[in-house]
């Protein structure tokens, strides 16, 4: 490709697609994170049903109330991981097709055709081979 260094300046390049990239990771999640507690709190109750000691229907109150908030916990980490994981992966398919909108508006504005470079960890990198091939062929 060429030794030149490109360096992310912007995350959000295609605020519609890198959203629904984020969406389809947090729906799924949150929905998986309903359920689990939805199974958290049904297991306790039907224990909490029973006829316990109150001694015993508190330690189960204060363990569930401790399963909550290691869950929960346990949930936000999982965010604050994947989310910039999921909006970094997302700006390596919507970075390389940024740049290439760029590039075709400003030929069709009548500015020299140029060569296309992809950072090293972008997507569609067979993409710029053929692209930078036409254009020695056919400009």
């Amino acid at each position: 490709m060429s030794d030149k260094k490109f360096v992310r300046t912007k995350i959000i390049v295609n605020k519609k697609f890198q959203y629904k990239m984020l969406l389809l990771f947090l729906i799924p999640f949150l929905i998986m994170n309903i359920v689990m507690f939805y199974c958290l709190s049904m297991s306790f109750s039907s224990l909490l049903i029973q006829n316990v000691s109150k001694e015993i229907e508190n330690d189960l109150i204060t363990f569930k109330n401790k399963i909550y908030i290691i869950a929960t916990c346990g949930s936000l980490l999982i965010i604050n991981v994947m989310f910039p994981i999921v909006l970094l992966f997302s700006h390596r398919i919507a970075g390389p097709m940024f740049k290439l909108h760029r590039k075709l508006v400003a030929f069709n504005a009548g500015s020299a055709p140029e060569k296309i470079y992809f950072r090293k960890k972008d997507f569609f990198k067979n993409f710029v081979t053929d692209f930078n091939r036409f254009l020695e062929k056919y400009v």
